[in-house]
């Protein structure tokens, strides 16, 4: 529809370069999103700003208190189904306060009813992101992993994002990969300090990838990533796949790194 829209809002003369402004406007976008594709003149949309929401679910209690598996997952998604996953989530909060449910705003699903949460998974249903989860169960851990919550962390985040990177950006592309805050001041820095060693050894040529640390409140993208890790872990933990279904088919990998159960 865009290009209608400048076709029509005035000569658009490539020869005579005379262009109107919106005219100028579909150019411009036209230049920066379409490549060619080595070996011929094919030339294919893409979005160059990716987006890559990230969250862990479970404790780094490997005692009989804590919890027997410990999940790092991700939603990703192109600028424009960030867009949309965004917007999703807007929408479904002025829903809740125009019908008078009594909401803070961000959606947690620990903390939220269920009436709530069915409303929140089928809004990011909605938007299609790609969500992979990676699973470790705890009691399968090695046991120099066991030794500080760091290099448990830094662990089942690297085999995690070197398998999901392959698959979001290509040359050109900007990643941004947007972590939930975790623990203390502390170990927030030292954590931090793992994902960045992660990101440089699976630096790919061309791809650009910036890391920040947020609330989950920041950023729906984040609040998509706490609920499709809880789904996971409720099932996982509880055996209780109702929320699981819900975003079953969102899931593009669902990866046992030390092997399931018997």
């Amino acid at each position: 529809m865009l290009t209608k829209r400048c076709l029509r809002s005035g000569s658009i003369g490539v020869g005579r370069h005379q262009f109107s402004q919106a005219g100028d406007a579909f150019w411009w976008m036209f230049r920066r999103n379409y490549v060619s594709l080595g070996g011929g003149s094919r030339l294919r949309w893409l979005d160059m700003e990716h987006w890559l929401f990230g969250d862990e679910s479970g404790n780094f209690d490997f005692g009989p208190k804590g919890t027997k598996y410990f999940l790092v997952g991700t939603v990703a998604a192109s600028d424009t189904t960030a867009t949309n996953l965004r917007g999703n989530l807007d929408r479904l909060r002025h829903s809740l306060a125009a019908r008078g449910i009594d909401h803070d705003g961000v959606f947690h699903a620990t903390e939220d009813r269920q009436a709530i949460r069915d409303e929140v998974f089928s809004a990011v249903v909605s938007a299609q992101p790609r969500c992979d989860v990676t699973i470790l169960d705890k009691t399968r851990a090695y046991p120099h992993l066991r030794q500080t919550d760091e290099r448990f962390y830094q662990y089942a985040w690297y085999y995690h994002l070197r398998y999901v990177l392959r698959y979001v950006g290509q040359p050109g592309d900007t990643v941004h990969v947007r972590l939930a805050d975790i623990g203390t001041k502390a170990k927030r820095a030292a954590f931090r300090a793992a994902i960045d060693d992660v990101l440089r050894q699976l630096r790919r040529p061309s791809v650009a990838h910036e890391l920040a640390f947020w609330k989950p409140g920041v950023d729906s993208g984040l609040q998509a990533a706490d609920y499709v890790l809880w789904a996971v872990s409720r099932k996982l933990e509880r055996n209780d796949p109702r929320s699981y279904r819900l975003i079953a088919g969102l899931l593009t990998s669902e990866f046992h790194l030390f092997g399931r159960s018997a």
